[in-house]
């Protein structure tokens, strides 16, 4: 190698050098720039990377380098502190992070020393609680500290760098606590009230009424949705006192009170309240009726709020050593609950009980649960306190107001009359083959009862099924079949108690009529069908005219509706007197067969009455129109001639 490559070669590995050096510099002020924080800076100044007049030293004097001076600047954060939310409600803990140069000095404090608290041996908090702290920076660079705030309002945290004097700082947003109450506005003493709502913190909530704070309703979990509910039983022995009086009570609701402490001190500030009205219950009650038969049932029904039963007393007609309204004898005594502020109870008469009067009464114990001024908890101890044997309906009476006009006890009265059992069969009027025969009649059997009504004569009728309906019955039987003459009518509640009535069934003669029609009427012609349910002779058509009018039929014809066969026609002959051109007459006579249809054509003339409607029922059949056509050429399907076929 000459000596012109060998220098050749120490000038590029100079260079090399010398390039590396600036590269692995350059770096580094790259990396502490990207560590730097927006918010703080930490100027430094990096100078004389290769100082000009230092001397690098490769081997030769003629090789000696120097570089320019270059100045540095890197930015560089030194501290800083963030909270984990700036919104918070009164006692939430807020998570603070702080960062800065390890090793450092720095302070914590808050704008607000009384209302804002580092609790003690939390994170990185001091081991007591404090307002304001002083701590040095871990040799990661970060510290953390738990802070909560007692009052609601903006704070402001800040940190300070004691050894640069360098600050940060935050600002957090402090709410109230707050419960807002679900409850019903009213609740009646005895019913049972939940008491629900939600709360925007806390794991639980203690509800007192007007101050009194009862196990049932301390320390009440928070749900993960912020909600919480507890039922309590405003009769129970451990409710609030608030619940045994009627009138205006005041919730009040306290988050995250300590459990157990017992009613609410005067200084403690509630985080929510509600207003409910406390009534007295009410009784109300009705009977299914007032007249029952020995041996049936009566309901009694009613309402009672706030109970969870009531006493019916049944009082006999003789007093308290009568009949037992059920059977045997002493009077009738027995509880019912109440379920959903109702109750039902089913009374079922005995068959040999005194009739007459009975007297009800529905009793409800007050407020504080208990019957009299004295508080029987059951009536019968409250009654062990009179004589009752030989008392009469009255004096009974008079010894229950005395038990519940003492106090807040409610009472319900009404009467029931027992009576013996009866059927009554109402006048029956005598009908023609093929009329039905409708037999009615009246009794004290209970609703639904069954009675037994037979037709017994030349025929004996099929029975039908009669139900009791508001004390009466109704029985229909058909006599298309039946023959002429006197028939025994018997009505039987199978118990023994009936009655009995004759009816003639006569013969007939049936005629097609449908009575009178009204206006508006003119003449034209009819086409319809008519069907008799029975057999019809038939010798003259009657036409009702409007009055002071001539309306009349000129033509009718009649044909069978199956065959299409004309079974006969007859044709108007003129004013013949008074009445007489109402009427057409059929030489010879034909017949309606019962339950066969036929087709018929009226032309009618003048003004004759006409029934307005598709269809009319008569006695024994139906008459229909198809098609009415008037004079004036305008077709109707609702106007039928009023006629008589006899």
């Amino acid at each position: 190698m000459n000596k012109g490559e060998s220098k050749s070669r120490r000038r590029k590995a100079v260079i090399c050098i010398l390039m590396a050096v600036v590269m692995v510099f350059s770096a580094a002020v790259s990396t502490a720039s990207m560590l730097s924080h927006p918010d703080s800076s930490y100027n430094g100044l990096y100078d004389d990377i290769i100082k000009r007049g230092s001397t690098l030293n490769l081997g030769s004097p003629r090789l000696d380098m120097y570089s320019n001076t270059k100045t540095l600047v890197v930015s560089s954060s030194t501290i800083d502190i963030s909270a984990a939310r700036t919104g918070a409600v009164e006692s939430e803990w807020i998570k603070l992070t702080v960062t800065g140069v390890a090793g450092h000095a720095i302070t914590i404090a808050t704008s607000d020393s009384v209302h804002a608290v580092f609790p003690g041996g939390l994170e990185d908090n001091p081991s007591v609680e404090c307002t304001v702290f002083s701590d040095t920076i871990d040799a990661d660079g970060k510290r953390t500290y738990i802070v909560y705030f007692n009052d609601a309002g903006s704070f402001t945290i800040t940190l300070t760098d004691d050894d640069t004097s360098e600050t940060d700082t935050v600002d957090i947003t402090v709410y109230e606590k707050d419960v807002i109450f679900d409850v019903q506005s009213t609740v009646v003493i005895g019913e049972r009230l939940t008491i629900r709502g939600s709360a925007n913190t806390g794991t639980t909530v203690t509800v007192a009424m007007e101050d009194e704070v009862v196990p049932k309703l301390d320390c009440i979990v928070i749900d993960v949705n912020g909600e919480f509910e507890e039922e309590i039983d405003t009769s129970a022995a451990d409710a609030p006192m608030a619940f045994k009086n009627p009138g205006s009570v005041r919730l009040k609701a306290y988050i995250d009170r300590e459990c157990g402490q017992g009613d609410i001190g005067p200084d403690e500030k509630d985080d929510g309240s509600a207003t409910i009205l406390i009534t007295r219950g009410d009784l109300t009650a009705e009977l299914s009726t007032e007249r029952v038969a020995q041996g049936d049932d009566f309901i009694i029904t009613g309402t009672a709020k706030g109970s969870k039963e009531v006493d019916i007393l049944i009082v006999a007609p003789t007093g308290y050593s009568g009949s037992n309204i059920e059977g045997g004898s002493v009077m009738y005594h027995a509880s019912t609950p109440v379920t959903y502020n109702t109750f039902y109870k089913k009374i079922s008469v005995g068959d040999g009980v005194e009739t007459g009067n009975y007297l009800i009464m529905v009793l409800y114990r007050g407020s504080d649960s208990l019957y009299g001024k004295e508080g029987y908890a059951f009536l019968h101890e409250a009654l062990a306190a009179y004589s009752l044997p030989n008392k009469t309906q009255d004096e009974m009476h008079a010894i229950i107001e005395d038990i519940t006009t003492s106090c807040d006890d409610l009472l319900w009265e009404s009467h029931i009359t027992v009576e013996t059992p009866f059927v009554a069969l109402d006048p029956i009027a005598s009908v023609a083959v093929g009329e039905p025969l409708v037999v009615t009649g009246t009794t004290n059997r209970e609703e639904g009862y069954v009675i037994a009504v037979t037709v017994k004569g030349p025929v004996e009728f099929t029975q039908p099924v009669v139900k009791v309906e508001n004390g009466t019955f109704t029985a229909i039987f058909d006599t298309s079949t039946a023959k002429v003459g006197t028939y025994t009518v018997q009505a039987n509640d199978g118990d023994g108690h009936a009655d009995s009535a004759t009816v003639e069934i006569l013969s007939t003669i049936a005629i097609f009529d449908t009575g009178p029609g009204t206006y508006p009427s003119i003449s034209g012609t009819h086409n319809g069908t008519i069907t008799s349910y029975y057999d019809v002779t038939v010798g003259t058509l009657y036409t009702y005219s409007a009055p002071s009018t001539g309306g009349h039929t000129e033509y009718v014809a009649f044909y069978n509706a199956t065959t299409g066969e004309e079974i006969s026609n007859g044709t108007w002959t003129g004013y013949q007197g008074t009445d007489d051109y109402r009427y057409i007459d059929f030489n010879p006579s034909f017949i309606l067969h019962a339950n066969v249809t036929y087709y018929y054509t009226i032309k009618t003339g003048s003004y004759p009455q006409i029934i307005h409607a598709n269809s009319k029922y008569v006695t024994v059949g139906v008459i229909n129109c198809t098609e009415f056509t008037d004079t004036n050429g305008k077709t109707y399907n609702d106007w039928i001639p009023a006629i008589l076929l006899e």
